[in-house]
């Protein structure tokens, strides 16, 4: 017999968003990128992060940190990830939260982060970074947490800017669609749907004094807004149109990696009303869907070895 108040756990194709295994799609058809995981990224840069946390972050150990682990170990299990991050406390002014690597993981939270959220919506931050981890966006969010110091470095070899100028759109749309994956697994975590809105809100804001004025309805009202003002200008004139293409590319392409608060409050709002969100809390989890095949995309010959030696470079 199904009961909910007992602890469920959940596979990541119960809660994956499909506008974030799309876009996945096409990350993986830029085979320079998947390779670099094979190549260079995976092994030396989680190093060279885990080094980096260790020399300037706090190192969360569980007898100093018990309550923060109890979470992470919670979400760990209810989504199914075996391989237990290594906690980090970094003492940046920004409420943010990060997860890294693959074979040795690392999530780092702001001192920000948890003056700024309540204990509830803590444990939402921390199993929405852990949804990261289950769905195997971590690979990819150190390349956009990169990306700059990357294509500098490749920049340096000929032929190789217009290659990191093609994978950014991809890239960046991508990473702002993993979020809506992340936020269904918090859900999926402490199963109360305010908890999580209310983490949204206050990210939002990003300040303690003003944290309790932004609401979700209000974000809510403005994701509308934005449905409605880009409908008005996809269906307009030429002008219009020129408008909102060059607005779409630059400012959600190009320029923002994370999505907009507003869409991530809508995105989680309708799944919970599809009915979706309830009907796994009561152990009808659908079944997984078939996965698209990346389509390759040929490059030169020797792409991914000067990447690579660029990196190293870089390194």
């Amino acid at each position: 017999c199904f009961k909910r108040d007992v602890m469920q756990t959940y596979p990541k194709h119960s809660f994956q968003h499909r506008k974030d295994i799309e876009s996945f799609i096409n990350i993986k058809s830029i085979s320079w990128l998947s390779a670099l995981s094979k190549k260079i990224m995976a092994d030396e840069l989680e190093k060279d992060f885990y080094l980096l946390n260790l020399m300037d972050n706090v190192k969360m150990t569980r007898d100093d940190f018990p309550l923060i682990h109890s979470y992470v170990d919670e979400a760990c299990e209810v989504l199914q990830l075996e391989n237990r991050p290594t906690l980090f406390l970094d003492t940046c002014s920004e409420p943010k939260t990060l997860c890294i690597g693959e074979k040795n993981p690392l999530l780092i939270m702001s001192t920000a982060m948890i003056e700024l959220l309540t204990p509830e919506e803590l444990r939402a931050a921390l199993a929405h970074e852990v949804g990261h981890l289950v769905c195997g966006h971590s690979f990819y969010k150190l390349l956009v947490e990169n990306f700059s110091g990357i294509t500098q470095s490749m920049s340096a070899i000929p032929g190789l800017t217009a290659l990191g100028i093609a994978a950014k759109l991809p890239l960046f749309d991508w990473f702002r669609k993993a979020d809506l994956s992340a936020d269904r697994a918090a859900l999926l975590v402490v199963r109360k749907p305010e908890i999580v809105l209310s983490m949204i809100g206050k990210l939002a804001g990003g300040s303690i004094a003003l944290a309790e004025s932004v609401s979700e309805e209000n974000l809510l009202r403005q994701s509308e807004e934005i449905e409605a003002v880009s409908d008005e200008m996809k269906s307009g004139g030429t002008m219009d149109k020129i408008t909102y293409l060059f607005s779409t590319a630059v400012m959600t392409g190009m320029m923002r990696q994370n999505p907009w608060p507003a869409i991530r409050i809508k995105e989680i709002r309708e799944w919970i009303s599809s009915g979706t969100f309830e009907n796994i809390l009561d152990g009808n989890i659908p079944a997984p869907e078939p996965e698209p095949q990346p389509q390759q995309v040929d490059e030169e010959p020797g792409t991914i070895d000067k990447i690579s030696a660029s990196l190293k470079f870089w390194k």
